[in-house]
């Protein structure tokens, strides 16, 4: 298990470095103008791939070891192709999705759906190694791809941007597809309600929390830039401190995808909880030291990374440093309760991070600027991520041997350096 986390940790750290690249391909080549385009065009594929992960998210990952593929495999399809034709069209009619790229727009995002279904499948079968090989072979030719059509082909639109989507998903669904149906395991936890119905319930719950999250986003930036002057300029300041914020989040994210594959396939729930445990404290612990590096850097190592204009991102990443810690101890009871099928739970912690955003967002901007964004935020996920932590103690029934296994013990260090030994 430990060896897929940092496998995982690998990949995503890989693909995150890709994704800076592409960032800067788009920002020095391609020219504002453009990049915000891309922007817009990523937002609207993004809202067409909640829509389709209410059957194709996590709650599939529950299931794969619970029902046949063939019938997930089918139903994901479907779904994928309907929801991608629905709000694809009515947001290209609204306006939300360019008109003159439409088509290519929904080509990408059928794509993005039905690689989704791919990789969540392969994670419900607890198969890591192909999970992380296609999701850095997916950065790999998306950078290749686009680099591709503006030095080559000298293109200096956003359609480097979209051919390279094409490209990557294009290849890596394909080989998905043979992945996951090569040797499958069979189901091994019989699932007794209707796989339509369960899709669909714990979807819904999963979506809903996501959408709740990206609402408190949106709430933050708007806010930014509404209240202050120069809005457009600090909300820049604030959105690259956040994105700092996220990239620290790899290590959780990819304990968390273990956790998130490892609870759906196992039925012994105290083995569960003690390796959710574990593995909190320790994502707990990395991302705290990572946070204490960035927060050690001077301003002027923002600027020559940055840009002389974002020297301000230091003292905006101090104020969410607080969030971020608490998530990345959060994150991972989160993903506990979509592996036990307990969608439910992260919806209602996704109402109260919603509430708690825009019951501070305002104020918090008022009072003390870009970095009240950021104190905002970080009360956010401390909300979030105590009501989270809350649900998991209350529903194990032994919360006297639960508050002990918080604290770090002998053989929280030794695990810590058998990883070091075996990942060296």
């Amino acid at each position: 298990m430990i060896r897929s986390i940092f496998a995982n940790f690998s990949s995503r750290l890989a693909v995150a470095v890709m994704n800076f690249a592409m960032l800067l391909l788009t920002t020095h080549f391609l020219g504002k103008e453009t990049r915000g385009a891309v922007y817009i065009i990523g937002l609207g594929i993004a809202i067409i791939h909640v829509v389709s992960d209410l059957a194709n998210g996590p709650s599939l990952v529950y299931l794969t070891p619970r029902t046949r593929l063939s019938r997930l495999w089918i139903t994901g399809s479907i779904w994928a192709f309907i929801t991608t034709a629905l709000i694809g069209t009515i947001l290209i009619y609204i306006g939300n999705i360019p008109s003159y790229c439409g088509i290519e727009v929904l080509i990408v995002a059928i794509l993005i759906s039905l690689h989704s279904l791919n990789q969540n499948i392969l994670l419900g079968q607890q198969r890591i190694k192909a999970f992380n090989i296609l999701l850095f072979l997916q950065g790999a030719i998306q950078i290749s791809t686009m680099a591709c059509c503006i030095f080559l082909f000298d293109q200096k639109s956003v359609y480097p941007y979209i051919y390279a989507n094409m490209v990557s998903l294009s290849l890596c669904y394909t080989i998905g597809l043979i992945l996951i149906h090569k040797n499958p395991p069979e189901p091994k936890i019989t699932e007794t309600r209707s796989i339509l119905l369960v899709l669909f319930t714990n979807g819904f719950y999963t979506q809903a929390a996501s959408l709740f999250l990206v609402m408190c986003k949106l709430k933050t930036q708007t806010s930014v830039k509404s209240i202050l002057p120069n809005g457009e300029g600090e909300a820049g300041i604030y959105s690259t401190a956040f994105a700092l914020g996220e990239a620290i989040m790899i290590f959780a994210a990819s304990v968390s995808s273990v956790v998130l594959s490892r609870v759906s396939n196992q039925d012994n729930h105290i083995e569960s909880r003690k390796s959710v445990f574990q593995l909190s404290k320790l994502s707990l612990v990395l991302t705290f030291f990572a946070v204490a590096f960035f927060l050690a850097l001077p301003a002027g190592f923002y600027s020559w990374l940055l840009g002389k204009d974002f020297s301000p991102v230091k003292h905006v990443f101090l104020s969410i440093s607080p969030g971020i810690v608490f998530v990345s101890f959060g994150t991972v009871f989160a993903h506990y309760f979509s592996g036990a099928g307990k969608h439910y739970m992260n919806f209602i912690s996704g109402i109260f991070a919603f509430i708690t955003t825009y019951l501070t967002a305002d104020y918090f901007i008022g009072k003390f600027g870009t970095s009240g964004a950021g104190y905002s935020s970080s009360a956010t996920y401390i909300v979030l991520t105590l009501i989270t932590f809350g649900a998991f103690i209350l529903i194990g029934g032994n919360k006297k041997s639960d508050w002990k296994q918080l604290l770090l013990s002998k053989e929280d260090f030794q695990s810590l350096r058998n990883i070091l030994k075996k990942n060296n």
